[in-house]
């Protein structure tokens, strides 16, 4: 397909040892060019490509991109008329550059090793001085352009090679957003009618943003030479060193005195206006007053506050209709941020909160500054920004606070900031696979929870609600030592773990922030009252908090969408006695890592704490990247696990969750197969079949007539059998059967004792009878001529349970 190097000595002559990483392109079945340029995964702490896995990449249909070494930079032109152009203007002004043809334009490619030239960031839709409008990718950075390969080559190819590079032209470094004056278009090429006008404000406004009147003159000359056509005596080179010598006498500074601001930082608040009659004076802000003065009308400036307040961004938030707004000031040298509700600003009340926060607000100036917040607003075009209060998904929007960058994140409080500041990277994806990983991945009890981990994410895309992961065993047998595993998918561990030393409100607070993350809690025999693990649970799998009254309606109702991992030396269900319970929790009971010793359990405490966050923010990029092509397959893991369900109503619940989890680990070992991660899903399968067999409280109603059997196994004396027991009768053996009495049911049972006999008689482990045309499961049995009710437990069902009445 392409001879031996090719495509490296091809990178090498454009970018000399330059990083060659993976692009989408049309592999996976993506047709879809946007998307095909996106990077295939995080290349930051990756190797560069070698020819070999280039060449298996292309061959897959996938595109290569190429990193912009330090020392060159880019400039993309997507307007191929005007890129055309540029491409004259360089020949005749004999600037050496490399030059790629891309699908709506041309990429010029320039050295960038002058002060001026390292200054360049970044950027998209820029005025140059020669108004071209300009993207730009530079060596200072991770940024990439797809580079051209035989699969693509006839939308994207290199077109000219220099042999020495130039400087990038002062002309073509980027000078003004064109996306903040929308409205304003400059005219490439510039033909009879306006050329004179068009150039003159070109000009102008070059100017007035304060670029020096020599770049001015130079980038008016060039636009001159190379981009007006049909030149003729009507518009001449005189006119337009006429029009520079006007421009000449444009005062830059005219426009900076409207907006400056005296004595502050240049943190990016210099562009606003202080509203009138307000002013800055001496670094405080003051307030002009006309005021009589001895008889005399006079104009005098009163002071308002030492701080001078500015409103820098306006925040709407992407889920409720809240307005915040971020208020920027300095004191004492010490520039201060607080981002704060609408509501804040606009009454006494609550103005003089700021006091708490450094502002200085009191009882005398609240009004004032009240005033002042509304005119600057009015006064001021303020940038708007989207926030949320917590992380997941929002809106269409997955929130991760590593690869958010459009949304601010405003934490609600000190607890949810903490989580908030966990979100660390420490170690890479390999690092995390090789000492993490790999340590537990031969005990399917371990890699089962951490599944869930990742699975807890992408929860929300199939329309699941959360469920409970519970692992209990023994003490010291690595529970917590696991749990801080899963929480290292997502950042610092210690920071990340809850413990069930809390409230049924923090639960539901932490859910709420974290939102798609995993709630992770630790040790539930800690927990301060047992009593409240039942409903939280509930609270936690109907993904939603209590519904709370306000003063004139009801509070707005969190939710959430994720899964919870718990663990604790008993089964998080022996704390609950409702029926549904079972049905919400995943347990995986007995836990230990088997046949490994002390040292190992070290190993396993150690591990995390170089290595986390790398893996999960790898896995959501991937996610995003493929997730149409990873979905198809979860329909045949949800067939499956319902069939090996077999008959059991709670396990056939749990199943699809389950598979969920296990597909995750498919996922898992397609999407880091280069990285070797080894998820063994057969072994999980059997799981899942030992945990039919084995675990009871699976089935709520088995294990309530079991327990309900001991007991009377266990206190005969309550038995009637040949004679009536003193006090309470509790059970009857009658004619070679078993009977349960009503009373000890109602008061064992408690709540769930309607439901739990319903369902003995429904599946057939109690007798069915008819009273009045109702089915019922008691009868009346007579014993030493009294008449009793009794509960017929089947004599089949008390044999497989292996007990003997008789």
């Amino acid at each position: 397909m392409f001879s031996e190097n090719s495509i490296t000595k091809s990178v090498e002559s454009i970018f000399p040892k330059a990083k060659i990483i993976k692009c989408q392109g049309y592999s996976n079945g993506n047709n879809n060019y946007s998307a095909g340029k996106k990077p295939l995964g995080s290349y930051v702490n990756r190797e560069s490509l070698t020819e070999a896995e280039i060449r298996h990449h292309i061959e897959k249909g996938g595109w290569i991109g190429t990193l912009i070494p330090k020392g060159f930079i880019v400039i993309d032109v997507d307007d191929l008329k005007h890129a055309t152009y540029l491409i004259k203007l360089l020949k005749g002004e004999h600037v050496n550059h490399h030059l790629i043809k891309t699908p709506r334009g041309y990429q010029f490619v320039f050295k960038a090793t002058s002060r001026e030239n390292l200054q360049v960031k970044m950027i998209s839709r820029y005025f140059s001085s020669i108004g071209m409008v300009i993207d730009t990718r530079v060596g200072t950075t991770n940024s990439f352009i797809v580079f051209p390969t035989p699969n693509i080559e006839s939308s994207r190819f290199i077109v000219l090679v220099a042999e020495t590079l130039d400087e990038l032209p002062a002309y073509l470094r980027p000078v003004w957003n064109k996306d903040r004056s929308k409205d304003y278009n400059f005219p490439i090429p510039m033909q009879n009618g306006s050329r004179n006008q068009s150039l003159y404000d070109f000009g102008r406004r070059l100017k007035t943003i304060g670029l020096p009147i020599e770049q001015v003159k130079t980038s008016m000359l060039l636009i001159y030479k190379y981009f007006c056509i049909d030149k003729d005596d009507s518009y001449t080179f005189n006119d337009v060193k006429a029009s520079i010598a006007s421009i000449d006498k444009v005062n830059p500074t005219l426009r900076k005195k409207k907006t400056h601001l005296e004595g502050q930082s240049n943190n990016g608040i210099s562009k606003f206006i202080i509203p009138d009659p307000y002013l800055v004076k001496e670094n405080s802000l003051y307030k002009k007053e006309i005021k009589k003065i001895n008889g005399e009308i006079q104009k005098i400036d009163v002071f308002v506050s030492r701080n001078v307040p500015f409103i820098t961004k306006y925040l709407e938030h992407l889920e409720r209709s809240e307005i915040h707004y971020e208020i920027c000031w300095n004191n004492k040298g010490r520039e201060f941020k607080e981002t704060v509700m609408a509501s804040t600003i606009a009454s006494k009340r609550e103005i003089l909160s700021l006091a708490d926060k450094g502002l200085s607000c009191n009882d005398s100036n609240s009004k004032e500054l009240i005033e002042y917040f509304d005119l600057f607003i009015a006064r001021n075009d303020i940038p708007t920004v989207q926030m949320v209060n917590r992380l997941g998904q929002a809106k269409g929007k997955f929130i991760h606070p590593a690869l958010t960058k459009e949304v601010k994140i405003l934490p609600n409080d000190g607890g949810e900031i903490q989580l908030y500041e966990s979100f660390k990277v420490k170690g890479t994806v390999d690092s995390w696979i090789k000492n993490v990983f790999n340590l537990v991945k031969d005990h399917p009890k371990a890699v089962f929870p951490i599944l869930a981990s990742f699975a807890s994410v992408i929860l929300h895309e199939f329309d699941m609600k959360p469920i409970v992961v519970d692992v209990s065993g023994a003490s010291s047998s690595g529970k917590s030592g696991l749990l801080r595993m899963c929480g290292s998918v997502w950042g610092d561990p210690e920071r990340y773990l809850g413990t069930f030393n809390t409230t049924l409100v923090a639960v539901e607070r932490r859910s709420t922030f974290l939102n798609s993350f995993p709630q992770i809690l630790d040790d539930s025999n800690g927990a301060n009252e047992t009593k409240m693990i039942q409903p939280m649970i509930y609270q936690y799998v109907n993904n939603t908090g209590k519904q709370r009254g306000s003063l004139n309606g009801s509070q707005y109702t969190d939710s959430w969408n994720s899964l919870m991992i718990t663990s604790g030396e008993n089964e998080i269900v022996t704390y609950a006695n409702a029926q549904g319970v079972p049905a919400r929790v995943i347990l995986i009971s007995n836990f230990s890592f088997e046949g490994e010793d002390h040292d190992y359990l070290s190993k396993v405490y150690d591990s995390f704490r170089e290595n986390y966050g790398a893996i999960g923010i790898e896995f959501l990029q991937r996610w995003q990247e493929n997730r149409e092509h990873y979905k198809k397959h979860f329909k045949a893991y949800e067939k499956h696990f319902l069939e090996i369900s077999c008959d059991n109503n709670i396990l056939k619940r749990l199943s699809r969750h389950y598979s969920f989890i296990i597909f995750t680990g498919r996922v898992l070992n397609e999407m880091f197969e280069n990285e070797s991660i080894e998820i063994n899903l057969r072994d999980l399968e059997n799981l899942f079949i030992e945990m039919a067999k084995t675990n009871k409280a699976m089935d709520l109603p088995i294990v309530e007539l079991q327990n309900a059997l001991e007991d009377i196994d266990a206190n005969r004396n309550k038995l009637y059998a040949d004679y009536e027991p003193q006090g309470t009768i509790n059970a009857f053996f009658h004619n070679g059967d078993f009977y349960f009495a009503p009373a000890y049911l109602k008061q064992r049972l408690g709540l769930n004792e309607k439901q739990i006999r319903y369902l003995w008689m429904k599946r057939g482990m109690t007798d069915t009878f008819i009273n009045r045309g109702n089915e019922v499961d008691y009868k009346v049995i007579k014993k030493n001529k009294r008449s009793f009710r009794g509960v017929l437990v089947k004599r089949k069902i008390i044999e497989q349970l292996g007990f003997n009445f008789s």
